[in-house]
């Protein structure tokens, strides 16, 4: 069993996520066209970025 992943975030900062910059279906492409572009060939950045666009069309500004 893998150990949760523990970051100390400096203060005045706090942790980023791609769901609050999905707003449109046009974010949402960008995003998955450069999470391709960018994966490492295990697929693992694709999966990543197939669970922030679900969870961001969960959101209710998402369309």
């Amino acid at each position: 069993m893998e150990m949760p992943l523990n970051i100390d975030i400096p203060e005045g900062f706090s942790r980023w996520d791609a769901v609050d910059t999905l707003k449109t279906e046009e974010d949402i492409a960008f995003y998955f066209e450069a999470c391709l572009a960018d994966d490492p060939g295990d697929g693992s950045l694709a999966r990543a970025a197939l669970g922030d666009i679900a969870r961001a069309l969960k959101e209710p500004a998402c369309p």
